[in-house]
């Protein structure tokens, strides 16, 4: 092999990260087609399908992947508390759209992926349902 062995961890990273992060191209047990399933997911499956490799099953940060990432991801249940009380509903929207107008340091496009891969309609209700499911694990 080429390259050190952590540039290579991190390729295989970034490789599972981008096979994971595609919805509706993994097969499911219950047979039904993955853009269907999208369109009736709630946001907490959505985001355990699609956000914890990453974000973790809390939310906080500590996923399988986040020790490979250039940037930590940060801990998502306290957005509201570092802004100043507030959740930042439309940030986390832009965010999720791929239109915050910033790098996020790996954060995928989700709208753009559940798009390419289901349509329009399923690709905004996942992203709705996934900020909704955000701004309820805010911490208290």
């Amino acid at each position: 092999m080429h390259g050190t062995p952590r540039k290579t961890v991190r390729a295989a990273a970034v490789l599972a990260l981008t096979l994971l992060a595609l919805p509706c191209a993994a097969q499911t047990d219950s047979g039904i087609d993955p853009c269907a399933r999208m369109e009736v997911l709630p946001g907490s499956k959505l985001f355990a399908e699609n956000c914890t490799f990453c974000h973790g099953p809390d939310g906080k940060g500590g996923g399988i992947l986040a020790k490979e990432m250039k940037l930590t991801p940060p801990d998502l249940t306290t957005l509201a508390e570092r802004s100043n009380g507030a959740f930042p509903t439309e940030y986390v929207f832009k965010l999720l759209k791929g239109e915050s107008g910033k790098s996020h340091g790996g954060m995928p496009n989700w709208k753009s992926i559940f798009t390419d891969e289901c349509g329009a309609a399923p690709a905004n209700r996942a992203v709705t349902e996934l900020g909704v499911y955000v701004k309820g694990i805010q911490a208290k």
